[in-house]
């Protein structure tokens, strides 16, 4: 899957990482997650999440999702790293299918006056639906995010 986003830039580079890595609160203003949490932080900049994607985005069972995030920093891009951890690190919920990040990049940075979200990844979602089918569905998410990132950066600053 690819995806792109463009925001303005004077929501700020910053804020909108810290928003993006949030896994405390991102299933509040992130209507393709049902859940969303830290499993362990290791640093500022490492840390495994456990998220769980909505029916509505699937169009059938939640797929639940288990990964080591590790964010880095070049000039004015932020790059987000995803992959999966192993399930034996938290077992799968005996209602959820866990799905396989097998690996994501997202990057944030600065192009003129704008903030540029760029994100491509490979997951197995474990259904016997074509790519073609389900990747136009999850980069739709991901363009509303767009939306979603202002709405809840303009409720922080109220």
């Amino acid at each position: 899957m690819k995806a792109r986003a463009t925001l303005d830039g004077k929501l700020g580079l910053r804020r909108v990482v810290e928003l993006f890595i949030d896994s405390e609160t991102r299933h509040h203003w992130d209507d393709t997650l049902q859940l969303s949490r830290i499993i362990k932080r290791y640093s500022k900049n490492l840390l495994t999440r456990y998220y769980v994607i909505s029916v509505a985005i699937l169009l059938m069972q939640h797929r639940d999702f288990a990964e080591k995030l590790v964010v880095f920093k070049s000039k004015d891009t932020v790059y987000i790293y995803t992959s999966s951890i192993d399930n034996a690190l938290l077992p799968v919920r005996d209602d959820m299918t866990r799905g396989r990040n097998v690996a994501s990049c997202t990057r944030i940075s600065r192009a003129g006056d704008n903030i540029l979200l760029e994100t491509m990844g490979q997951m197995d979602l474990l259904f016997p639906f074509p790519s073609f089918m389900v990747n136009p569905k999850l980069a739709s998410g991901f363009e509303n995010l767009r939306n979603e990132i202002v709405t809840a950066l303009s409720k922080k600053n109220n």
